[in-house]
């Protein structure tokens, strides 16, 4: 998992427990004050609230009438016996509550008179009636008949009248209505009922016209046995289909053989008729006679002659017997014909007889259906109509009551002074404290750095406190004086000191060679590596060199000139080193400035000579520590901090973009420079560093 990615698992959990109940106790105080103005002015605008009252009463309101029950209309028009939900909104009218805000004068009353507007201070009935409206309050009593009428107002005795005088009026309203009602339901009954008679009378007419023009009695009988001669005729018909088409199979197959006896003789229906088979019994007597004299006689006797006389004659006549039978045949055939369009004649006949009979039966039904519809309607609007006449002189057709009457209100309705002090303070209290959380987290900058800085798994080495702009622009006299010197900045100082000589890696004694370098070139330079030089100077030879050869500062923080001896004329062999060095006053510290700024500081910076120069430095000097430029802006940093021992990130806490920290330490990191820590500099509060 890379860095970016583990510090983002990191950012899910921010803020627990135990820093909330650190942020409470530190900004108590803050919440404490924010707490008591906030309720202060809750409850000073409680108290200028104007005091409102509120009067309740209870209505019985029953559409059932206890004499009659009415369910003839209600039948017809599907509407059910309950109409709570329609009292309820002619209740909520402007129609109904202007009249009950005229008979009490309200639009009179203080409260009811506009204090804006083209009618300011003057009565408005229209204005009265719609804060009436507003006030008005009416919920229906599950499971009853009853509604409960609730009005607040600024004057109880107002509110228990309004109440009061909302039920008798809708009693007498309704009353009136009712009767109005009444009234007009039986004149327009009246008018339908006349209409309905005229119409059945009408029908009854047609019907009776109907019967009489189709000399119709009893229709369903005449179908009946129209039906059945239908039904019978069919029958007849496919029998007689059937023998006709058996017949014309003989007589066809008769033609085709009408000269050939023999064949003739072939066919059933002409073979097993009795004159045939009785001439087929002469024949075969007549043959055997014949051979019986044969045996006897020559041919030639006359006995011979007159057997053989006999036979042909007998054949003669089976003979003129077949065609006998193929004319019977076919006359039998012409009369089947003759009976098959009969059938077939008288069939069409019934059948059109039927499809009379069934036209006449549609309309026989439809005129009967017509008068069965009137006829029903007419008795409907007739019990309806003599319900109505009986009721026209009962008062009211519902159970109208007042159940409970409004009492004048002692106590007001609202404001309630201590539930609204309770939730002024809650809400206060809630308000107040998400307040300076928000602030808290939206300021506190060091927490994310520190938290960033933990993922990363790079120690804060130290916590540098901000200074005022008097500490700020101490001059380079009293730089190293103790005595004039913010002490929490000193103290800091020497501890950043203590742990750069106690924090040592494996690889190395201790950390000669350090190199300072800051986050992003926006960074403004602090005296914190000159500082620390001189903290070091105090135990043991350091030399301090300005490798910042983009913008040198330590030249001028000492006030020398810019053409001054320094690093580049070093490296560039136009000084000796003795020449180079600085000693400033109050202080042993050595100090190497920049010297001459260069066109391109890496071709000093990147070459041997530099690295070579460096490690001798750490020979003669117990100390090295080493002024770079921004590590984000150049890559001079990430050249000279391979040669130093320990690499100090310095991290202004108020000009830090957090990606801006993420990214110098990945560089340094990726780098393979030795990053012993993070230093952070105005710090508004500093706490102990671990």
């Amino acid at each position: 998992m890379s860095n970016v990615e583990e510090y983002e698992k990191q950012q899910e959990v921010s803020f627990d427990v135990a820093d909330l109940f650190s942020f409470l106790w530190q900004k108590k105080f803050h919440i404490m004050l924010t707490v008591t103005i906030l309720v202060s002015v809750g409850f000073y605008y409680v108290k200028k609230i104007p005091k409102t009252y509120l009067a309740s009463s209870t209505l019985l309101l029953d559409d059932r009438s206890g004499g009659v029950n009415l369910t003839g209309l209600a039948a017809l028009t599907g509407r059910g016996p309950s109409k709570m939900d329609t009292h309820i909104e002619f209740i909520r009218s402007k129609q109904f509550i202007t009249s009950v805000v005229q008979s009490m004068d309200l639009h009179k009353e203080p409260e009811f008179i506009p204090e804006f507007g083209s009618s300011a201070g003057k009565p408005d009935l229209a204005h009265a009636v719609d804060v009436v409206i507003e006030d008005l309050s009416l919920s229906h009593l599950n499971e009853t008949d009853m509604l409960k009428v609730s009005f607040v107002s600024k004057s109880p005795e107002i509110a228990a009248r309004l109440v009061n005088q909302i039920g008798p009026m809708f009693f007498a309203f309704q009353s009136v209505k009712s009767r109005e009602r009444a009234e007009i339901a039986s004149r327009w009954l009246n008018s339908q009922v006349d209409a309905i008679q005229g119409t059945l009378t009408e029908s009854e007419t047609k019907l009776q016209q109907f019967l009489e023009e189709n000399e119709l009695v009893d229709l369903a009988s005449q179908l009946g046995l129209v039906q059945s001669e239908i039904s019978t005729l069919m029958r007849e018909q496919l029998l007689n289909d059937k023998v006709v088409n058996e017949v014309k199979s003989v007589v066809n197959q008769a033609n085709k053989v009408i000269d050939k006896p023999e064949l003739l003789m072939g066919i059933p229906q002409i073979a097993n008729s009795t004159v045939i088979i009785e001439m087929r019994k002469r024949i075969m007597e007549q043959e055997r006679l014949l051979s019986e004299i044969s045996k006897r006689y020559k041919h030639k006797h006359y006995r011979h002659i007159t057997a053989v006389s006999q036979l042909k004659e007998i054949k003669l006549e089976l003979a003129n017997a077949l065609q006998q039978a193929v004319e019977s045949l076919k006359r039998e055939y012409e009369v089947l014909l003759e009976r098959k369009a009969s059938l077939e004649a008288s069939l069409v006949e019934a059948k059109k007889q039927h499809s009379k009979l069934g036209r006449l039966e549609i309309t026989l039904t439809k005129l009967k259906r017509e008068l069965e519809s009137n006829q029903k309607l007419y008795e409907a609007f007739l019990s309806r109509l003599q319900e109505t006449e009986l009721l026209k002189d009962i008062e009211q057709q519902g159970n109208y009551a007042v159940i409970d009457y409004a009492a004048v209100p002692k106590r007001p309705f609202k404001p309630n002074v201590g539930l609204s002090l309770i939730v002024i303070v809650l809400l206060s209290t809630v308000f107040s404290t998400g307040v300076w959380l928000i602030v808290h987290l939206l300021s506190d900058k060091r927490s994310k750095v520190r938290q960033l800085l933990r993922s990363l798994d790079v120690p804060v080495l130290a916590e540098f406190p901000k200074l005022n702009k008097k500490q700020q622009n101490l001059s380079s006299e009293t730089l190293f004086d103790d005595r004039k010197q913010y002490f929490a900045y000193s103290e800091s100082v020497r501890s950043l000191r203590t742990v750069l000589l106690v924090n040592k890696s494996d690889e190395q004694d201790e950390n000669r060679i350090i190199a300072v370098t800051r986050v992003s070139a926006e960074q403004k330079k602090s005296g914190l590596v000159v500082q620390l030089a001189d903290s070091f100077s105090r135990l043991e030879k350091t030399l301090l060199i300005d490798a910042d050869l983009r913008s040198p500062s330590i030249a001028k923080m000492f006030k020398l000139p810019n053409e001054k001896a320094g690093l580049t004329s070093l490296l560039s062999r136009r000084a000796r080193l003795s020449e180079c060095i600085y000693r400033p006053a109050n202080t042993p510290l050595l100090v190497m400035t920049g010297g001459p700024v260069p066109a391109d500081p890496l071709v000093y910076l990147a070459k041997q000579r530099f690295a070579s120069f460096i490690e001798k430095l750490s020979i003669i000097n117990e100390r090295l520590v080493i002024d770079l430029p921004a590590i984000n802006a150049y890559s001079d940093a990430l050249v000279v901090s391979k040669l130093a021992n320990a690499v100090v990130l310095e991290c202004d806490i108020e000009n830090i973009v957090v990606e801006e920290l993420l990214m110098s330490v990945q560089r340094l990191q990726e780098s393979g420079c030795p990053l012993m820590g993070v230093v952070l500099t105005n710090v508004k509060s500093k706490r102990k560093y671990k």
